[in-house]
């Protein structure tokens, strides 16, 4: 949502409020001013602030009326100095990373809540104000009483918000008592490490210098607010230790969608900064095993502050601590952190080391497949191909690299035995139906940008071997994914019948040898009306694929898309001996021309003929789709 205060305005001659309040320390911009409008009897909160000047959603005013401070502090009858230690001034970036003053400390702005109102009703029954440490979103329960913040009134289910004042203990929608929610706790096994967490964002500058100085030596410098952004992203890290940097819990945090962290995320990553570089080390450990104990770990593994060691990220006191200690973490973990990463950023490490000779010998790998190492590869460490400084290769990394490099099936193997074209393969891996091998080693011996585990593709192959007998009246799944470009499309479909969403049957004898998708039949309908459910994507466009992969999505034979290009009507390129074919020119051509599949199925729906196709081709028809649509040939 957007807010805007119009700038052009005539400033307003502001006129102190009647009844005037008393702030409370630690208490919110927000809660000052509907205490203000209740001692007023005022019912909406926009009336008072539009007194000041400041137009827009009341919930914003802590970011959006920076520069109304004055005029809303004379409105108040206060000292501006209270108004403005309760906004959030940027301080450096823009958008969600980007820091803002938040009673005085440096926070990022995805931790801060403006839109909803969270309340311990425990708390306002002690005392009746709303605290600004609720609006840290990371936080799901008071530091006072430890019990669950809510957002939503008990007794309506509406989103408690900013707009209306009957109280800070009453619901805005129907004036109910919020007091009367029966709210859950903080474990009591937690809160003594939670007090101390929390002490750091405390509005008593006291209670965080305190909270600050029982902390190891490379946390008492920091600004107190980032020390617990730290906390938060450590936490995390530990409760979703196999989580890469694109996965849920990680986005979600990226992108301040923080109603998935509870007390046991902060207890966590409080242990983890108050039992530092130990447990750092237990915590790189923990995520190089769940995420399967692979032969080398990228620091961009490192769950949700793998992206704090990107080039591109702002400097900040958790990228630089991460930046001295992973390394050294790794190495006293005994955890394979790529050989790059431990040159860079730790000491010299003794490594085990084979030459290219050795290698060859205790591997059966040829010298020019090992070459492909020679200088980019994780395993490479010196020397140079051709010249007397001999290659060494770290031999823990090779080794297991080559030993993915021999579990693996190349991509097209995959995408003929599937009956799929190769671009749609990294969509199957997506939706779960086989591994990709991401060793970068291994994808380099075999040059091939990406491959995949053998036995998880003969499982999925078997799998599907499984199926009932044909019945009457169905036709391939190659044939009914005719027309479809989408890798998506593609790999839910697959999944969809290896699931039983979409029923399917196993083919006769004779067909056996045949690719998957064209041994598997189906009912036309429930394919169809299972992709009319699917999410669009994106094509891409950029996708290049053969000349028998496109005919395969037209439904014509490879030599009838021969000639096709030949004539000037699909557009491609020569690569060798065969034909390249860009997806994005293979749909410009679906989107202007119709093959005979599509008048088939169109003919049996609507019981039509077409009109004659255009002239000049000799093994196969083509219509224009405009004249078609303008006949009104498909209904």
């Amino acid at each position: 949502m957007t807010v805007s205060i119009d700038i052009l305005q005539p400033e307003p001659q502001v006129l102190p409020l009647l009844a005037k309040v008393t702030p409370i320390p630690g208490e919110s911009l927000m809660s000052l001013v509907t205490r203000a409008c209740e001692a007023n009897v005022f019912p909406r909160v926009a009336d008072v602030l539009g007194a000041a000047g400041i137009r827009g959603s009341p919930a914003f005013t802590p970011v959006t009326a920076l520069d109304r401070a004055a005029h809303l502090a004379r409105l108040l009858g206060l000292a501006e100095g209270e108004i403005e230690s309760r906004m959030y001034p940027p301080l450096q970036g823009r958008g969600r990373t980007g820091l803002v003053s938040w009673s005085g400390l440096r926070v990022e702005r995805r931790f801060i809540e403006l839109r909803a109102r969270r309340v311990a009703p425990g708390a306002l029954l002690d005392e009746p104000y709303h605290r600004m440490v609720w609006t840290h979103k990371a936080l799901s329960f008071c530091p006072e009483t430890f019990e669950e913040l809510i957002s939503t009134c008990p007794a309506c289910g509406k989103p408690l918000g900013w707009s209306h004042t009957h109280g800070p203990d009453r619901c805005e929608h129907c004036k109910a008592s919020l007091l009367d929610s029966e709210p859950e706790f903080a474990p009591h096994a937690l809160r003594a490490k939670l007090k101390l967490a929390t002490d750091l964002i405390s509005h008593g500058p006291e209670v965080r210098a305190a909270a600050q100085s029982i902390l190891p030596a490379p946390f008492r410098d920091w600004d107190a607010g980032e020390l617990f952004s730290a906390i938060v992203e450590f936490g995390v890290a530990w409760e979703h230790p196999g989580e890469g940097r694109s996965s849920t819990a990680v986005t979600r945090l990226k992108h301040g969608q923080l109603a998935f962290i509870g007390p046991q995320h902060i207890a966590s990553g409080y242990e983890i900064v108050r039992g530092w570089p130990a447990s750092f080390t237990a915590l790189v450990e923990r995520i190089w095993r769940a995420i399967g104990a692979p032969a080398s770990l990228s620091m961009l593994d490192l769950g949700p502050f793998g992206r704090h060691l990107l080039v591109k990220h702002s400097d900040t006191p958790l990228r630089r601590q991460l930046r001295e200690s992973i390394a050294e973490a790794a190495l006293a973990a005994r955890v394979p952190l790529k050989l790059g990463a431990i040159s860079h950023l730790a000491p010299k490490a003794v490594v085990e080391t084979l030459t290219l000779k050795a290698a060859e010998a205790e591997l059966g790998i040829g010298k020019r497949t090992l070459g492909r190492l020679v200088p980019d590869g994780e395993s490479y460490i010196s020397g140079q191909l051709g010249s007397g400084a001999g290659v060494r290769l770290n031999a823990v990394r090779l080794r297991a690299a080559v030993a993915a490099y021999e579990r693996a099936i190349w991509p097209e193997h995959v995408a003929g035995r599937l009956g799929v074209p190769a671009y749609c393969l990294e969509a199957f891996v997506e939706a779960g139906l086989f591994a990709r091998i991401d060793d970068p080693d291994a994808c380099r011996l075999s040059a091939h940008e990406a491959f995949y585990e053998r036995a998880s593709v003969e499982i999925w192959l078997q799998k599907m071997q499984r199926l009932p007998e044909r019945s009457h009246g169905s036709e391939s799944l190659a044939r009914a994914l005719v027309g479809q470009f989408s890798p998506a499309v593609w790999a839910q479909t697959f999944k969809a019948v290896a699931s039983g969403k979409i029923k399917s049957q196993r083919p006769y004898e004779d067909e056996i040898q045949r690719p998957l998708s064209r041994q598997l039949h189906v009912h036309r309908t429930d394919v169809e009306a299972f992709i009319t459910r699917l999410k669009p994507e994106p094509l891409p466009m950029g996708a290049v694929m053969t000349a028998e992969a496109a005919g395969q999505l037209l439904g014509i034979r490879t030599a009838l898309v021969a000639e096709l290009i030949s004539a000037g009507y699909l557009a491609a390129t020569r690569s060798g001996r065969l034909w390249e074919i860009r997806l994005g020119d293979l749909d410009a051509f679906h989107a202007q021309y119709v093959l005979p599949p599509e008048i088939t199925r169109a003919e049996q729906v609507f019981g039509r003929y077409p009109p004659g196709a255009i002239e000049g081709l000799r093994q196969i028809n083509i219509w224009k789709r405009a004249e078609l649509f303008a006949e009104g040939f498909f209904g």
